[in-house]
């Protein structure tokens, strides 16, 4: 069963196991996950984070996850946390 991870959790699981980068702005509160393809930027997922331990909600994650993933890998994804 999906459950709320903070940012960290959430980003140290997608770079561990599906090799997902971070890349902020200037003076945002938004932060771009990005899964380096056979392109050169590749898909991307911005999220908003007020600090390393914000909650996002499930439906936040899904969204990142059908952004950055594959289904079969988001399958994976959620039994791997």
């Amino acid at each position: 069963m999906p459950k709320p991870l903070t940012y960290r959790q959430l980003y140290r699981a997608l770079n561990r196991y599906f090799g997902v980068e971070e890349r902020t702005g200037r003076k945002t509160s938004k932060r771009i996950l990005v899964r380096p393809g056979q392109s050169t930027k590749g898909p991307f997922a911005p999220v908003s984070v007020r600090g390393e331990g914000t909650e996002l909600s499930v439906s936040q994650i899904m969204s990142i996850l059908r952004r950055l993933l594959k289904p079969e890998e988001q399958h994976d994804f959620w039994s791997k946390c």
